[in-house]
């Protein structure tokens, strides 16, 4: 997905004609997550902000390692625009404020973090790592921070929202689990491309029987703060994930992710 989106040198905002290029070509979902990304009603949403949460979700609740170091990785790949390697405290706030968000969108749990409270969290990365504010960070430190903030052992979005502050309630309800149910089982064939940018590997086939049943049933329900939303990852049968027209496949590693052209 992050190397069809650069590749094909896409706008900072999408509509969802090109959400569904970088899903897989299912427009009734395209639409789904658009209404639910986007701010005040408008028809285009933040490209990074889908994606990163998109990557922070890919193989979970399989029974295959999280791979936390790679996600974190590819998230920060989707941020360094000049693909150096490298991310000022201004392009590491912008990751922060788009990456979270995301994740309180797709969880339906947390408040949005403001900007100065994104501008807080890269001082404390920078500050983690022994980095002058003047000079960037790499993105093993970036990868490093993340990783002490969440925890090496995280495997949730919650886990990640209250290692940043965002959340402070202890447990997730079971409604939400179900949209990683969706992703992971209505939409394997999607699943498994966002997986290999991460090296993560495909979901498997034991997934429980009472997991397979979200999956098939899935919904979110729980309201959202500050806005309320009801978005559904699952797509219809008729019409199932398919390869993207004219999409470049995503490569194998998150390294080849990085060295796509920088996006706009």
């Amino acid at each position: 997905m992050l190397h069809t989106y650069k590749t094909n040198d896409y706008e900072f905002g999408i509509d969802t004609k090109i959400v569904a290029i970088l899903i897989g070509g299912d427009q009734d979902w395209a639409n789904e997550i658009v209404e639910k990304f986007a701010v005040d009603g408008s028809s285009i949403i933040n490209a990074l902000s889908f994606i990163s949460g998109i990557i922070a979700i890919a193989n979970h609740g399989t029974s295959k390692p999280s791979l936390l170091e790679e996600k974190i990785s590819l998230v920060f790949d989707a941020f360094d625009f000049d693909g150096t390697g490298n991310m000022t405290m201004d392009e590491l706030t912008i990751l922060f404020l788009s990456s979270l968000r995301a994740l309180v969108v797709i969880t339906g749990q947390g408040t949005e973090p403001s900007d100065d409270e994104c501008e807080q969290i890269s001082i404390k990365a920078f500050n983690f790592v022994g980095r002058q504010l003047s000079s960037p960070i790499t993105r093993d430190e970036f990868v490093r921070y993340v990783t002490f903030t969440v925890g090496s052992d995280c495997e949730d979005l919650e886990t990640a929202l209250i290692g940043f502050g965002i959340l402070d309630i202890p447990s997730m309800p079971e409604p939400q689990i179900e949209i990683y149910a969706a992703i992971s089982h209505a939409h394997p064939d999607f699943t498994a491309k966002i997986s290999n940018e991460a090296q993560v590997p495909p979901p498997d086939d034991d997934m429980s029987a009472s997991l397979t049943h979200h999956a098939a049933e899935a919904t979110l329900s729980n309201p959202m703060t500050p806005r309320e939303t009801n978005l559904n990852f699952s797509p219809s049968a008729e019409a199932p994930c398919a390869a993207a027209p004219n999409a470049t496949d995503a490569p194998a590693t998150a390294e080849a992710a990085g060295d796509a052209p920088a996006a706009k």
